[in-house]
């Protein structure tokens, strides 16, 4: 069985987006060009907003349905596609959307890290009534972790969220000060006697702080077989080797599909479940 992991990031959604920009046909039949699949799953790396509103956020979801439609027609039989989403730092709807590095700095000097990252994930509440919709909320959670069965096949989900400690610029100043509570990280420990890991993120470890960048590098690489990555706006597919180890790490970064000067599109990455590859 071969399984089609559709990997969509950085929509960027406004209340008057019109889909024709997008091309939603040209997406749907891009497929054919990529080898015979028999499930898809859809992968949404974050930044679905623009700026976290709920309007922005109804919008995706007509993209959505429209997209999904339109593959399982074509490709599948209708048969259900499972959604897996993320959020990134435009759908953090933060009290302070002009906030800087500084400010978040100062959170870390004034030792109120844990207190205000778990204040910053209640503030994701248009996204999660998005998300729950595609039985992806988070709640008040960092990480999630999903597992969905293939026969005698499972393949587990690790959702992300690295949205809180994040600013709205198109710079890269929050850079080195996102956060993840050890509770959290220690999520990605646990086993459910998976064959293949997934993991979905819209920052890369390399947005965090070092409290959490080595922790997070550690356990993610570990225990990930794919990671799906948005945020860069650039597309990259590659395959890292860790710590010397046989062990090997397939990577897909996102580009924007929609709303950026950038250069837009998607990624389609195919597992054979027979072959784990």
């Amino acid at each position: 069985m071969k399984i089609l992991f559709l990997h969509i990031s950085d929509t960027h959604f406004v209340e008057n987006t019109n889909f024709r920009d997008i091309n939603i046909y040209a997406m749907v039949d891009a497929l054919d060009k990529v080898e015979k699949f028999d499930k898809c799953i859809l992968i949404y790396s974050g930044d679905v907003a623009q700026s976290g509103k709920k309007e922005q956020f109804n919008v995706a979801g007509k993209f959505l349905g429209i997209l999904l439609k339109r593959i399982c027609k074509k490709y599948l039989n209708n048969e259900y596609i499972e959604t897996y989403i993320v959020p990134g730092n435009h759908d953090n709807l933060i009290k302070n959307p002009k906030r800087t590095n500084l400010d978040i700095n100062k959170i870390y000097d004034d030792n109120i890290v844990e207190q205000e990252f778990y204040n910053e994930l209640a503030q994701l509440k248009d996204f999660d009534e998005f998300a729950k919709r595609n039985k992806c909320c988070f709640g008040n959670n960092a990480i999630v972790v999903k597992t969905k069965d293939f026969g005698d096949f499972r393949l587990r989900i690790n959702l992300i969220n690295t949205a809180p400690f994040s600013i709205l610029g198109s710079g890269n100043e929050d850079k080195g000060i996102h956060y993840l509570s050890k509770k959290e990280l220690n999520k990605l420990k646990d086993t459910f006697e998976e064959n293949y890991t997934i993991s979905i993120m819209h920052h890369s470890p390399e947005w965090f702080s070092d409290s959490s960048k080595h922790s997070l590098y550690d356990k993610l690489y570990n225990k990930s077989d794919l990671i799906f990555i948005g945020h860069e706006h650039y597309p990259l597919n590659e395959n890292k080797q860790i710590n010397g180890q046989d062990k090997n790490i397939n990577v897909s970064t996102g580009l924007a599909l929609y709303g950026t000067d950038t250069k837009q599109g998607f990624n389609a990455v195919i597992l054979d479940i027979d072959k784990k590859i």
